[in-house]
């Protein structure tokens, strides 16, 4: 079990050291926009925009080889060192770091919520898969699982006032995020509660399942005992094909709702051409999105070892 753990932390610092490898190629190597450039030629200064760059570019490091300045970005990276931003030369860390709290709260809580509710719901859907409420809440499941969180967001910004017939102080602030904490988990909710009923069906159909059934067990006590500790290894697959849609709905419901967090800041980044700022959020979603999954492989192992035991 170690050694696969090891194995699973190597894989993670190097899909690390991949993705930001590429990223920053395309940043500072292939990209046809320069902003230091574009800020040289801005300056409203007596020198001439030549010499302004060429200042900027030794201040930025910009005037050494690419792979040095990649490894001294990485270096800086792993000792929490995200550089300067181009546009206020500002430190980039507390700037992340902050966003990245605030983005870490929002999907930590929703994440949780689709979880809490969705294993009630679909345990009960599998109970009562012969009766006409598991095939109305499939059918919602099921629609639900269509639409993007995003669009759930959108729906809700125009309807939630209208539906409770009274607009909440606070409601729309950064503050209170109830409404993308609804939108995010609502997402993930149908994806997840169809996802594990129709594992747990799955296992239910298995013929040490049925030889249970036929040991006179009462079929609440077969898929508590059996059904659901035998599901929860596709269970996880499943959970984690969910990630990279969750990350990105992040992403466009912060922007959606001027949420300060780190999708919000990266897009931000985007806009004003904040390649270290680009970068610095880029690091911190990739290493959430690989950190999340190699956590979920490694539970699932955990798993298959206790199964096979």
């Amino acid at each position: 079990m170690w050694v696969y753990v090891f194995k699973k932390l190597t894989t993670l610092i190097t899909i690390m050291f991949g993705t930001t490898f590429i990223a920053f190629m395309i940043l500072y190597w292939f990209a046809s926009f320069d902003p230091l450039a574009d800020l040289a030629a801005r300056a409203q200064a007596a020198y001439p925009p030549e010499v302004i760059l060429y200042q900027l570019r030794e201040l930025f490091g910009h005037n050494e080889n690419i792979l040095i300045r990649y490894v001294r970005y990485m270096a800086g990276v792993f000792t929490g060192d995200f550089g300067h931003s181009f546009r206020n030369h500002v430190p980039i860390a507390p700037l992340v770091m902050s966003s990245l709290f605030y983005t870490l709260q929002l999907s930590g809580i929703a994440l949780i919520a689709s979880i809490v509710t969705a294993f009630p719901l679909a345990i009960f859907m599998v109970l009562k898969k012969s009766t006409w409420v598991c095939k109305a809440l499939m059918v919602i499941a099921q629609i639900g699982a269509s639409m993007p969180a995003f669009l759930i967001a959108v729906f809700l910004i125009i309807s939630f006032p209208q539906i409770i017939g009274v607009r909440i102080p606070g409601l729309y602030d950064n503050e209170l995020f109830l409404l993308p904490i609804i939108a995010l988990s609502a997402g993930m909710f149908f994806g997840i509660t169809r996802t594990i009923q129709i594992s747990l069906l799955d296992i239910a159909e298995t013929d040490y399942i049925r030889t249970a059934r036929s040991k006179g067990l009462t079929e609440k006590r077969v898929v508590y005992k059996h059904v659901l500790r035998n599901a929860l290894v596709p269970i996880l697959s499943a959970f984690q094909a969910h990630l990279g849609s969750f990350f990105t709905s992040i992403v466009i419901i912060e922007v959606l709702l001027g949420l300060r967090g780190i999708g919000w800041l990266f897009i931000q980044s985007v806009g004003v051409a904040d390649y270290p700022l680009l970068l610095g959020c880029f690091v911190m979603l990739v290493f959430c999105a690989a950190l999340l999954n190699t956590l979920v492989d490694i539970f699932r192992a955990v798993i298959l070892a206790e199964q096979l035991a």
